[in-house]
């Protein structure tokens, strides 16, 4: 009697032990939990190239004058538009292919003409020049300013930090998602951007050339 007593009055305890022993048993079978592998990134761009207008032309003069005194000159800009400055700037607002002509007046009221033809290319190199004819007195150049200006769209995704190599010896590390680039000239050049993530590295590539 005495025995089923102190059963009794150990029950509760009793439970509780087996009920934590059981616990632990059933937790212990549970798999550790493993977080999954962070995504690896990938690496992509897209770009755009305009030839970006208005454009300042310099003009240089080149004429010599085969008679005593001074020369005057009158440029036709091809556009529309003429100066009589002797070496004159001029702005050019759209593109397109422009006959380039100076006439040197000789203080012995003669002239020589000179015609160039200059190419002002939305998505090309700056200008293209020939001289016509074989005039010895009468001469000039033009220097097209470089205008190649590249937009870049980043595409990339599961990307935190990027390295962009211009291919024209520039880079950046611009986390924007829109990264202009000047460049000087008609290229090649060979792009190259780095989009590094927690899941890792990854790249891309693309050849521009103006």
């Amino acid at each position: 009697m005495k025995t089923l007593q102190k059963l009794r009055s150990g029950y509760p305890f009793f439970c509780i032990v087996l009920f934590i022993s059981l616990a632990a048993t059933v937790s212990s079978c549970q798999p550790d939990y493993v977080p999954p592998a962070p995504a690896p990134p990938t690496a992509s761009f897209s770009y755009s190239s305009t030839r970006t207008f208005p454009v300042m032309v310099q003009f240089t003069n080149l004429s010599t004058n085969p008679f005593p005194g001074s020369s005057g000159f009158i440029w036709d800009f091809g556009d529309g538009s003429s100066s009589t400055i002797t070496n004159p700037v001029h702005l050019y607002t759209v593109a397109g292919t422009c006959q380039l002509v100076l006439i040197q007046i000789y203080p012995n009221a003669t002239r020589d003409t000179v015609t160039k033809t200059m190419l002002l290319n939305a998505t090309g190199p700056g200008g293209v020049s020939s001289k016509v004819g074989n005039i010895a007195a009468t001469d000039f150049s033009f220097n097209v300013p470089s205008s190649y200006l590249v937009s870049f769209t980043n595409n990339s995704t599961n990307a935190g930090s990027y390295l962009w190599d211009f291919g024209d010896a520039t880079s950046s590390t611009s986390t924007a998602t829109t990264v202009t680039h000047q460049y000087t000239g008609a290229g090649p050049f060979n792009v190259k951007m780095f989009a590094t993530g927690a899941g890792g590295t990854d790249t891309c590539s693309a050849q521009i050339v103006f």
